[in-house]
């Protein structure tokens, strides 16, 4: 294994020989074969016959010693030592030591020798370190992928294999199952859908198993089925499938979609396979037939349970509605609904089909939207006084035609669920109230749901209100609240059925005065409601096709104000002399830091400001809202450089008053405190309200989630001390 030699002193040296006898694994040591051999390097003598001559060897810190006469003339060499050691090992397996042998010639006639060195043992396998668990993938209903690195020690033996051990809670002792393999990954299976699963891996070699790995966990997601919707062919020449895939994670690789039909000479079973999610079914019923879908998935190597089940009946399909016995292309439609309605024919004139076309509300949901495969149909706008009951509720009413056989409940009508520009913006967290005017032909329960949609339109969750037992054509006013949960940014309001029973081809469902307002249940209103003395509406975009506004108003006596004399009459605009809010007179200013936390990120906050007086008046009061994007503390802030988003001055604020700018209503006025002789009143004081430079008043708006800095400036000669200043933020509602 390993030699060593001395320096040479009068023609010899030590040979000092250095082996690995044995390796006991149980007991972690080496017995360790140690020869020291005298030699002759030059001449042909070198002997002594006296026996005072010595000799030693040492390994690892034990010795071994002898003495005596040498000759060297025969062979020139002798062994003086052989022995061995049994020399223990680190924890690890490995050993490092120092041998050495020393000769001494009290006569010289040799002299004295030594020799030294480092010896390296094979390493006594051990068991392996523990592997470390990097994540969890590929996670599907019955399993998932775990992946790992090594162990950063074998143990001086090849690593032979790797188990993954997964449980169903952290101390592994229920649910446990193992799982071997060769390397990373390893995957787990037959595992349960919709369950916490624990995992670990640990390491083997030929002397053991490596501790267990670290602990990562992980949901294996929902079983599911596929969802058929198939929808039958308006001429009667098949059906068409349509499927979605049954999981959020996982790509569907096919669809098997099986055809059952019965009744007279049914043709066989057929099971189509597809890799699209839609499929057209050239089938056409025989007068007494019937045929029935049904679909499974196969997601990520697994084949899903089977979907629901659609069924349709043998439809003999007729080219007019049972309530227009002539149809003509071009032609103003009979009957009632003539005025929302228009004939149209698909090809040439007098020479192909006529379609009967209803409007389609601008901000309602088509039937197939709403229906979610339970039935098929239409929704078309009508004119509220169509809708026996429905007037006054709105200008028009959408009325939703069944086509077929409603197969459960569950069949919605409600505003837009696209495109998004439609739809409802929201906000996460806030309460929100709908409400939503229903009537139908026949009596049945009925409910209205908030449906919360993500910012790219995809359905969240629904929220019921209390289901209302209905008689038919009796109109019934819905209504249901509920806080937008997180990555909501859309809502919709809808009322739908909760038996789904007594629904055929032919049975209506009228929809109108739908509604969704923030952190208060409204009476309905719109943006053609009439003002009142309280209350002032609009519309926010397009009539009957927009969000509509509400602002609450205050009205009282007007405040006067001693230093102005009235405001005159319109055309002329309210103004005070610009001397009056000269910005190159000397102002006291006080600073008030409005937190990034109060300002949301995606919702507009309008500031209430209420400025409370003490013993005397006060005169010329500037208010200015300035960004604060820096979060600059109050003490280190400053105006220079900066450019302030919003500038309001009040002339005269009375004293033992309370001047209160109200922001969201948009109005000023001044509440003075009861006292011994008259009760506590309210004055008008928008005319003492302005904006920059003397003119109309403007209101702030604070948006974008950072600070601002509020400046109240007033006289250097007015009173200190004298003004009280309340900040509110109320986010902007909007119906």
């Amino acid at each position: 294994m390993a030699d060593f030699y001395s320096g040479t002193s009068n023609g010899a040296r030590l040979h000092l020989v250095v082996n690995v006898a044995s390796q006991n694994i149980a007991g972690n040591y080496s017995t360790i074969s140690v020869q020291l051999y005298l030699e002759r390097v030059s001449g042909t003598g070198r002997w002594s016959g006296y026996t005072d001559n010595s000799w030693s060897v040492n390994c690892a810190g034990q010795g071994a010693n002898g003495g005596g006469s040498y000759d060297l003339r025969p062979t020139g060499s002798q062994l003086l030592i052989n022995q061995s050691f049994n020399v223990g090992h680190a924890s690890n397996g490995t050993l490092t030591f120092t041998t050495s042998g020393a000769f001494h010639d009290p006569r010289g006639n040799i002299g004295d020798l030594s020799v030294s060195g480092n010896v390296t043992a094979p390493t006594i396998p051990r068991a392996p370190s523990a592997p470390t668990l990097v994540s969890l993938t590929s996670v599907t209903p019955l399993g998932f992928a775990a992946n790992f690195n090594p162990p950063s020690s074998q143990g001086g033996s090849a690593i032979s294999s790797y188990t993954l051990q997964v449980g169903t809670n952290a101390a592994f002792t229920t649910g446990v199952q193992n799982f071997t393999g060769s390397s990373s990954p390893i995957a787990a299976n037959s595992l349960t859908p919709s369950t916490m699963y624990y995992a670990r891996v640990r390491a083997t070699n030929s002397q053991g198993n490596s501790p267990w790995s670290n602990v990562i966990s992980v949901n294996t997601s929902a079983s599911g089925a596929p969802h058929l919707n198939v929808i039958r062919d308006c001429l009667g020449r098949g059906f068409w499938v349509v499927l979605s895939n049954p999981f959020s994670v996982g790509s569907v690789t096919s669809f098997t979609i099986t055809r059952v039909v019965s009744g007279p000479n049914a043709p066989a079973v057929v099971n189509q396979t597809v890799t699209d999610p839609y499929w057209f079914d050239a089938l056409v019923l025989a007068p007494g037939q019937k045929v029935t879908y049904r679909a499974t998935a196969l997601v990520s190597s697994v084949q899903t349970g089977s979907s629901n089940s659609v069924t349709f009946d043998y439809l003999a399909i007729t080219l007019s509605a049972p309530w227009f016995p002539l149809m003509v292309g071009g032609l103003t439609p009979p009957g009632p609904y003539s005025s929302t309605q228009s004939l149209v024919w698909e090809g040439t004139a007098n020479n192909s089909i006529t379609d009967l076309l209803g409007r389609q509300p601008k901000g309602w949901r088509t039937f197939s939207q709403g229906a979610d495969g339970l039935a098929t149909g239409v929704v078309t706008q009508i004119d509220e006084s169509l809708a026996p009951g429905m007037a006054g509720t709105g200008d028009f009413e959408v009325m939703a035609v069944f086509g077929s056989v409603q197969s459960a409940a569950g069949v919605r009508v409600g505003t837009a669920v696209s495109p998004t520009e439609d739809m409802t913006v929201v906000y996460p967290s806030i309460n929100y109230f709908g409400r939503i005017t229903a009537m139908t032909d026949v009596g049945t329960l009925l409910t209205a749901e908030l449906e919360w949609y993500t910012s790219s339109g995809v359905l969240l969750s629904r929220v019921a209100g209390e289901q209302v037992q209905t008689t038919a054509w009796t109109p019934v006013s819905l209504t249901v609240s509920g806080a937008a949960p997180d990555e909501a940014a859309y809502a919709a309001v809808v009322v739908t059925d909760v038996d789904g029973t007594g629904w055929s081809a032919g049975s209506l469902r009228f929809a109108g005065s739908a509604m969704i307002t923030a952190t208060v249940q409204y009476p309905y209103f719109d943006g053609d409601t009439p003002d009142t003395t309280t209350s002032a509406y609009e519309w926010m975009g397009d009539q009957w096709a927009s969000p509509s506004l509400r602002t609450d108003s205050s009205r009282g006596t007007a405040l006067v104000d001693p230093d102005a004399p009235p405001i005159p009459a319109p055309p002329l605009p309210p103004a005070v002399d610009d001397n009056d809010i000269d910005d190159d007179v000397v102002w006291r200013r006080y600073v008030i830091k409005i937190p990034a936390l109060d300002v949301r990120q995606w919702i507009a906050a309008v500031p209430t400001l209420s400025l409370f007086t003490s013993q005397t008046e006060e005169r010329q009061v500037r208010l200015r809202y300035w960004p604060n994007p820096g979060d600059t503390p109050v003490d280190l802030w400053s105006d220079a450089g900066q450019t302030y988003e919003s500038e309001q001055i009040i002339s005269y604020i009375p004293p033992q008053a309370t001047f209160v700018i109200d922001g969201v209503a948009e109005r000023a006025y001044v509440n003075f405190p009861a006292t011994i002789n008259a009760p506590a009143s309210r004055a008008a004081a928008d005319h003492l309200l302005f904006g920059s430079g003397g003119g109309p008043a403007t209101w702030p708006v604070l948006a974008c989630g950072v600070s601002y800095i509020l400046t109240l400036d007033v006289p250097v000669d007015a009173t200190e001390d004298n003004l009280d200043v309340y900040l509110e933020l109320t986010d902007r509602m909007m119906a």
